[in-house]
């Protein structure tokens, strides 16, 4: 339903009767798929359009119990906390609830409805959305980290055919986050160049604010940069190893690979 009203100006809007509250925000948390959702953000637009009807009933009508929309915003914080908990093993589900949380919490931030009605309660929900956007970057990060150890290695390996390999990217090669990294027993280039190409899909698909894309590569490659850099000034490359990297040759490798 569309309804109309002076504070009704969203394209779109729903009419939830009070008993229907829990059950519409576990329907679109716990009962949500993110293999089979095609509009990555639904979960978010769907719990933001519910507060609104909450909010609505509670302004406007002769609403007999005040503390509803305080009970909604409050679930539907604990709601995204549990999911992105949930998922902590799943890399795609925690990219999925990464990208909705933070959604929804820009949402709620920038409605100034809710905060003049309800300003307390619509803090402390922020709270609790942007701790779970921390936890599920912190453990999708961490993910990502273990994913490039083994490979960073590969970066200051031996000119092997890898170096000319021909790399098309992510639309010629998707890759997928699965459960469990793959065990790979000696470095590869083309699998941490696989690593980061298929997280970027994930966060594109999944439609991740750009600001947390940013900071995660950015991150992500202080990362591969460190490790790299301990390699360098590691005991075992002080030995013979380290007169190897002291050539423009080598250098000149070096920043091939890096600007692959």
């Amino acid at each position: 339903a569309a309804p109309t009203g002076p504070l009704d100006d969203l394209p779109c809007g729903l009419i939830v009767q009070p008993q229907h509250d829990s059950r519409l925000i576990e329907e679109a948390v716990f009962r949500c798929s993110p293999q089979l959702v095609r509009f990555r953000l639904a979960p978010a637009y769907a719990l933001y359009l519910t507060e609104r009807a909450v909010f609505r009933a509670v302004n406007e009508s002769a609403e007999l119990n005040p503390g509803r929309l305080d009970n909604c915003l409050l679930r539907v914080a604990d709601s995204l906390s549990a999911a992105v908990a949930d998922s902590q093993t799943e890399p795609q589900s925690l990219v999925f609830w990464l990208a909705n949380a933070s959604e929804h919490l820009h949402f709620v931030k920038r409605d100034m409805n809710l905060s003049d009605l309800s300003p307390g309660t619509v803090e402390h929900a922020c709270d609790i959305i942007a701790a779970a956007v921390q936890s599920a970057f912190n453990m999708l990060l961490a993910d990502l980290q273990d994913r490039l150890q083994a490979d960073t290695p590969a970066l200051l390996a031996p000119e092997s055919q890898e170096d000319m390999a021909p790399y098309g990217g992510p639309e010629d090669e998707p890759v997928e986050l699965r459960s469990t990294p793959p065990n790979n027993p000696t470095a590869s280039l083309l699998q941490l160049l696989r690593c980061l190409s298929g997280a970027m899909v994930v966060l594109r698909r999944c439609r991740v604010n750009a600001a947390l894309t940013i900071q995660l590569f950015s991150q992500l490659f202080h990362y591969v940069n460190a490790c790299v850099f301990n390699q360098l000034v590691s005991p075992q490359a002080a030995g013979e190893a380290a007169s190897g990297y002291l050539t423009a040759s080598w250098g000149d490798l070096l920043l091939r690979r890096l600007e692959r």
